[in-house]
């Protein structure tokens, strides 16, 4: 199909604006510290009178010691285990290695950075996350490598910390992770990133077939925070020039990777020009219960005088620590950071109990394409006996599916998962 003079005038537009955008945000940051060095921690506590000036330079020893060490490592594995599904026999389930990390981040000097992860994701070998950061123009970071790009509040959640076993249903709709540059920044209450991004690290070059790029920006602001109460907003938008094949796909399974069929399903779309996302988000931490929600609109443009697509999806969640521990939320990097039990089992206690409620929507249909509506509702019971040590047990309910090649479908699944990190 020809492709109209106005379809690339569009697509340029919004390449440029967005592109002015994010170097307008990045440069209100930068301005004022560009060229302001960042003492350390030892250094304020030094000048400040509050450490000797013997026991500064010992602490520094110490500090320097620690750098010229080997590289931290750290890991995580993933247990899932289908305790009952129905309609087994159509949709499919199975006992899963859903994860197994092994990780190294480090440091070289003061000013550089490292992440490197590897392991098996859903049964597949390959690299989780490979970074390199610049971080001597604190507190801008320039990162480089294949990270996350940076897009809303339970995608950037690490998936070790989640509430369910799963994220919700509008991850769909999530840019994903690609190799990039990114620049972030963060304050006390605030995180900024955004980026340029190609396509994923195991792409090969192939005759004929010219890579897709896009860009991606989040931002992130607490408003309100007060001894264990804090109040979390935020917005991201990502976007992504259709390779060559001029297409695209989203699809989802259930709330749980045991099930093996994805409900709803776009199939291959074809004479795309490009696709976007859009974010909003918000989490409420008050002590032991903590609530979150987003919503996630992503529009595909096409070429000629087709009509543009528009999907869509949001959640809404709920936890309480039955055991009074707080889902630690940092707003510094705008995610969750988990739950630390307060009288482990090895200590002759109970561990740390969390309950979990969510209701998600996901919305694959638009005009000529019917992928399927999905609803689902999950509710989840975590045990954390020991720091380290997680189990889950998640009941999802798909309310429906409506429209779309699995048009009725309305299985129940239960999922145990056991986890284990150092």
């Amino acid at each position: 199909m020809p492709r109209k003079g106005s379809d690339m005038s569009v697509a340029t537009s919004r390449e440029m604006r967005l592109s002015l955008l994010m170097i307008g945000l990045m440069s209100a940051v930068i301005a004022p510290v560009a060229h302001a060095s960042s003492p350390s921690l030892l250094d304020v506590l030094h000048s400040n009178n509050v450490i000797t000036s013997d026991q500064y330079k010992v602490l520094q020893k110490y500090r320097k010691a620690g750098e010229k060490e080997g590289p931290n490592l750290y890991g995580y594995g993933q247990l899932d285990f289908p305790v009952s599904v129905s309609g087994s026999n159509t949709i499919g389930d199975s006992t899963l290695l859903r994860r197994l990390y092994v990780g190294a981040k480090g440091g070289v000097g003061n000013a550089w950075k490292y992440k490197v992860e590897l392991g098996f994701i859903s049964g597949k070998a390959g690299v989780s996350t490979a970074e390199l950061s610049y971080i001597g123009f604190r507190p801008i970071a320039i990162t480089v490598g294949y990270m996350k790009m940076p897009f809303g509040l339970d995608y950037m959640t690490s998936p070790q910390h989640l509430a369910f076993t799963e994220r919700a249903l509008p991850i769909a709709l999530v840019p994903g992770k690609k190799i990039g540059v990114e620049m972030s920044s963060h304050g006390s209450r605030w995180n900024l990133a955004g980026g340029v991004f190609g396509g994923k690290y195991n792409a090969t070059p192939t005759t004929g077939k010219a890579s897709n790029w896009g860009e991606s920006v989040r931002g992130t602001y607490v408003p309100f925070l007060q001894g264990r109460t804090l109040w979390e907003v935020g917005a991201s938008y990502g976007w992504r020039k259709a390779d060559s094949t001029d297409t695209y796909k989203a699809s989802m399974r259930p709330e749980a990777y045991v099930v093996g069929t994805k409900l709803v399903n776009t199939g291959t779309i074809k004479s795309v020009s490009s696709f976007s996302s859009g974010d909003l988000e918000t989490a409420v931490v008050s002590g032991p219960w903590t609530a979150q929600a987003e919503y996630i609109r992503g529009d595909v443009d096409r070429y000629g005088d087709l009509s543009n697509l528009v999907f869509d999806g949001w959640y809404a969640q709920t936890t309480y620590t039955l055991t009074g521990e707080q889902r630690r939320f940092v707003p510094s990097k705008g995610t969750f950071a988990g739950i630390k039990p307060r009288n482990t089992v090895s200590a002759g206690g109970i561990g740390a109990w969390e309950i979990a409620l969510r209701y998600s929507c996901l919305n694959l249909n638009s005009l000529n394409v019917s992928g399927g509506r999905e609803r689902d509702v999950a509710v989840g019971v975590n045990w954390y006996p020991e720091k380290a040590v997680r189990f889950t047990l998640d009941y999802v309910d798909v309310v429906s599916v409506e429209q779309g090649k699995h048009d009725g479908l309305s299985p129940n699944i239960v999922e145990a998962r056991a986890q284990i990190s150092f």
